[in-house]
């Protein structure tokens, strides 16, 4: 249980961080960093909204808008997020 602990207090560090690298990739266009560094984040916690946002956003730079709109309808369950998916939905 006191692993388990360690586990969870250690995520949100790591989260962090990754999802920073995975904004900045895509910023500047490195969109296969970006997708790795986003998958990296979702395998440590996979509902966590900003990043399917951000790999949405990857999704459609790299020309998969359908794909893109699937992850964005999974944002819109989250309140906190919601509203930036329904703006890129309804653009």
């Amino acid at each position: 249980a006191v692993e388990l602990e360690r586990k969870s207090a250690e995520q949100p560090r790591l989260v962090d961080p990754l999802l920073a690298l995975a904004k900045e990739a895509l910023r500047t266009g490195q969109l296969e960093q970006a997708r790795l560094l986003l998958e990296e984040v979702l395998q440590l916690d996979p509902a966590h909204a900003e990043a399917i946002y951000v790999r949405a956003a990857v999704m459609r730079a790299a020309g998969q808008p359908a794909e893109a709109r699937k992850e964005l309808e999974r944002v819109l369950q989250d309140p906190g997020q919601a509203y930036k998916a329904r703006f890129e939905l309804l653009g």
